[in-house]
C-alpha cells in the first residue's frame, strides 16, 4: 500500500503526472540498501525485525502527516521516503530467515511456502486495496493506515518472544 500510494502522491499531486519523478522516488533507495543486507547475520532478528517496522510505520505515520496537512515539499518526501524503503534492506533478510526460528524442523518447509504465499499475496492485494483506499479517502489516510499496520506488527512480534525494550509495557 505506501509504494502504491508514494507512486499516485509523486504522480498526481506533487509532480501533475511527471512519470521521470516517480521513477526516481521508487529507484534512488534501492541502490544503497543493496550493500546493507547483510546486516541481519549480525543480531537478534525479532528485534531488529521490531525496529524496521518501527521505522516504517514512523516514516508512513510522517508522510501520512505532510499529506493530510497539504504540505507538497517534493524534497521533503524524498527524504521520508528514501530511508524508509532503505529499511526493506534490513528488514527482507530478516523476516525470510525468521521463519526457521518460529516452526521446527519438520514444518520449515510448509512454512516457507506460506511465507512466500502471503508476501506475493500481499504484492497482489496490497496495490488494489491501496488503490480503493486512495479512490475513497485520500493518499495521507493510506499512509496513515499503513503506519497503524505496523504498530500492529511489532506488537505481533514483542509477542512471539521476550519482550524487548521499545515494546509496549502491559
Amino acid at each position: 500500500m505506501q509504494r502504491t500510494a508514494q507512486g499516485w502522491l509523486v504522480l498526481t499531486q506533487l509532480t501533475h503526472h511527471n512519470a521521470a519523478a516517480v521513477g526516481v522516488s521508487h529507484g534512488a533507495p534501492v541502490r544503497p540498501a543493496s550493500s546493507l543486507a547483510a546486516f541481519h547475520r549480525l543480531s537478534d532478528r525479532r528485534k531488529l525485525l521490531i525496529g524496521t517496522q518501527a521505522v516504517l510505520g514512523t516514516f508512513a505515520l510522517g508522510l501520512g502527516i505532510l499529506t493530510v496537512a497539504g504540505m507538497g515539499l517534493v524534497v521533503a518526501r524524498v527524504r521520508v521516503c528514501v530511508p524508509a524503503r532503505q529499511r526493506g534492506a534490513f528488514d527482507a533478510p530478516a523476516r525470510q530467515t525468521f521463519v526457521s526460528e518460529l516452526v521446527g524442523e519438520t514444518d520449515l518447509s510448509n512454512a516457507v511456502a506460506l511465507n512466500s504465499t502471503s508476501f506475493n499475496a500481499a504484492r497482489i492485494i496490497g496495490p488494489a486495496i491501496a488503490g480503493v483506499l486512495i479512490a475513497s479517502v485520500g493518499t495521507g489516510w493510506v499512509f496513515l493506515i499503513n503506519a497503524a499496520s505496523c504498530l500492529s506488527r511489532c506488537a505481533a512480534r514483542c509477542e512471539a518472544g521476550e519482550t524487548a525494550y521499545w515494546c509496549v509495557v502491559r
